[in-house]
């Protein structure tokens, strides 16, 4: 962590923890960090690995050692990074928990799980300590207009599409990003909210409220770790073509294992219990893809998996999200080796 913090030239504290005469409060992140902004004119997919690096962007895959499904993905993104956005921030004070009720569906249906709150992909390893697991993720969807069930007009529904790290498989952290799709609607009118987001829990998520996010538009992400305690987070916006980046740390007594790795559509929570979710928007279907999630940070390697087909010792699942009373509210389709199709069901409708 010491040599790539070192490395960062040009980085700008964005929230820095309090003094201990002065403590954080509660799911506060100790520090989000802004990279120095690239030069007029720079092109990621063309930048050297150290400029990759210094502006906080993902590193190349090596299409020589592997197959080409990862360099494709993150070539696609990286030259549709044209525009610079210097992330704006703020907390938000809404948090993305880990699955709350995981349990299998039955001993015949071997990897499918559900939970109350999470709907997807998860891949898992034996992984004990950082380095071991997995260390970068990456994903791709179109955001989709969300609105509340038909002939209900009430309150706010909440919908989250993420990818991440950490969180199931015995594992109490989450290092993740992604974007949020809600919906509120009163006396009859109906106000939508869209923007993009990290977190690493159990701290409180932080909203890039400058980056643009609305229906229709592809967004590409990359979570990736540079160290047990320390991330950044990629968002490319392959519409508009504009792109940020941001680094953050786990907070105070949480570091990455990196046992499992997810591609998550989530109702998140909303308020001060352990469980306190908001009802989930209809967001009708999600098409997520390009997902790859790196082990041990090697992108010069094999070592990376996809969810569906991962590598031998690796576990893949498939997770429907469930209301208390067991009723499917989203369900995941896994699509081919390297895609999956998420679709809503029950009381959604």
């Amino acid at each position: 962590m010491r040599g790539y913090l070192g490395s960062l030239i040009g980085l700008t504290l964005v929230a820095a923890s309090a003094s201990a005469a002065d403590a954080p409060r509660p799911h506060e992140l100790p520090s989000v960090y802004r990279f120095e902004a690239p030069p007029a004119g720079f092109k990621p997919a063309t930048a050297s690995d150290e400029d990759l690096k210094r502006y906080g962007l993902p590193a190349r895959p090596n299409p020589f050692v592997h197959s080409t499904v990862p360099y494709a993905a993150w070539s696609r993104a990286m030259a549709g990074a044209r525009t610079y956005v210097a992330p704006e921030i703020r907390v938000t004070g809404r948090r993305h928990v880990p699955p709350v009720h995981l349990k299998q569906t039955s001993l015949r249906a071997a990897g499918a799980l559900t939970s109350e709150n999470w709907a997807g992909q998860i891949i898992q390893n034996n992984a004990t300590s950082y380095g071991q697991g997995y260390t970068e993720v990456l994903g791709q969807w179109v955001v989709s207009a969300v609105q509340q069930a038909i002939g209900t007009c009430s309150g706010t529904d909440v919908s989250s599409i993420w990818i991440g790290i950490d969180g199931t498989n015995q594992s109490s952290d989450v290092m993740q990003a992604g974007t949020e799709q809600d919906v509120t609607c009163s006396g009859g009118n109906s106000y939508t909210n869209y923007y993009a987001w990290f977190e690493w829990y159990p701290a409180d998520e932080y909203q890039v409220t400058n980056f643009l996010v609305y229906p229709g538009a592809p967004i590409f992400m990359v979570v990736q770790a540079t160290g047990p305690s320390s991330a950044t987070a990629t968002f490319v916006n392959l519409q508009s073509n504009q792109y940020t980046t941001v680094g953050f740390q786990a907070p105070a007594g949480t570091h990455l294992t990196g046992n499992c790795a997810e591609w998550i559509v989530e109702r998140a929570d909303v308020g001060s219990g352990p469980k306190d979710f908001g009802p989930l928007a209809d967001y009708g279907m999600i098409w997520m893809s390009s997902e790859v999630a790196y082990l041990a940070a090697n992108v010069g390697t094999g070592l990376y998996d996809v969810p569906g087909n991962p590598g031998a010792g690796r576990v893949s699942s498939t997770l429907t999200m469930v209301d208390s009373n067991n009723i499917p509210l989203a369900n995941s389709y896994p699509q081919g080796g390297s895609a999956q199709d998420l679709n809503v069901s029950g009381s959604a409708y």
